[in-house]
């Protein structure tokens, strides 16, 4: 245990650190130094629960309590000036309202790996929260009111039961990374184009059949994974995400592209393996392109203007039906890795 102590002796900021000593309940040293205690770190010990005289430590700023056993917070739970609150990685059924209504300063919530089913309206009261992390929990939807979080830059929500996302989500203005990986979500609501800071894109192992027109309205995207859904053509819009650099479409059952895709001149790495593209666009406008997989897809040539990236390094095209190379595959002298069995 190490509780330490800054600053003058008339305003001290002390850190109380008891991570790891297998603790069943927070010393009641914390409690005899409770106005000065501004961080609390219990991470690693045996909490089932975090006790109502918490809210003793009203100058609290940070309470991390990752991987304990806590399976409820107080109901009544006040600390105003708590900015962060960790608790990834215990057993929580159930968030009291409390945390939306008496932690209103709040920045980052971290509630990844419980058993959460739900989160209640309150979070949706936390203007100043940044940085939400819901992921490895059992939600099956969000509040409906999600986009008065107004502050946030990243959402995370990975391997929850999700099938729909609130039609507030384009109110996230200032948004820039957004995951929710390993849902059911069949589909994006128009409002995804409200989304004009996003930077990263993450909807990987899903069951998305089609992606709305407003996803070209996403111009700061830089990174987009789509693998294993169920994608069967993408928008011509596609073809507006200018800024898109890491394309990740693994696994999905396109058969084509939209001739819009050419558009796509920042593409450092496109992922398409296992889909059932017969052909492709013009690739001549991609010349920041470093690698390009096409693996298991019926195609019967590679792209025209591929011979124009000349900073491709890694080009997979095995398993398809490609019976000839086009000269100007000679022009990518940065070439080390090309894979053409099974044509």
């Amino acid at each position: 245990m190490k509780f330490l102590c800054c600053g003058s002796s008339s305003q001290r900021a002390s850190i109380a650190d008891y991570q790891g000593h297998e603790l069943q309940a927070i010393p009641d040293k914390v409690f005899k130094n409770e106005l000065k205690v501004q961080e609390l770190w219990l991470d690693g010990n045996s909490l089932q629960r975090l006790p109502g005289h918490v809210n003793r430590l009203q100058n609290l700023v940070t309470l991390s309590a990752n991987e304990n056993q806590i399976q409820e917070l107080p109901d009544d739970l006040a600390l105003p000036k708590l900015e962060e609150l960790y608790l990834q990685e215990n057993e929580l059924c159930h968030l009291p309202a409390s945390v939306g209504r008496g932690c209103g300063a709040l920045r980052r919530l971290q509630l990844n790996i419980n058993m959460l089913e739900e989160l209640p309206d309150e979070v949706c009261l936390l203007h100043r929260l940044e940085l939400l992390d819901m992921s490895e929990n059992q939600l099956v939807n969000l509040p409906e009111d999600v986009g008065a979080l107004q502050s946030l830059t990243e959402l995370w929500a990975r391997e929850n039961q999700l099938v729909a996302l609130p039609d507030s989500i384009g109110n996230l203005k200032n948004l820039v990374k957004m995951g929710f990986s390993s849902n059911q979500l069949m589909t994006l609501g128009p409002s995804i184009g409200g989304l004009e800071s996003l930077v990263e894109l993450w909807l990987c192992e899903n069951e998305i059949i089609a992606l709305p027109p407003e996803i070209g309205n996403l111009k700061s995207l830089r990174r987009l994974e789509l693998s294993d859904n169920g994608l069967r053509a993408l928008p011509k819009e596609f073809g507006s995400l200018t800024a898109l650099e890491d394309l990740w479409l693994t696994n999905n059952k396109l058969d084509t592209l939209p001739a819009e895709f050419s558009k796509l001149s920042s593409l450092t790495s496109v992922m398409l393996e296992n889909n059932e593209l017969t052909r492709l666009p013009d690739f001549g406008q991609m010349t920041k392109l470093n690698e390009l997989r096409l693996t298991d897809n019926r195609l019967e040539a590679l792209p025209e203007g591929l011979g124009k990236c000349a900073l491709l390094t890694q080009l997979y095209a095995d398993k398809n039906h490609i019976k000839a190379l086009s000269p100007e595959l000679a022009n990518c002298s940065q070439l080390r890795a090309l894979w053409l069995n099974d044509n």
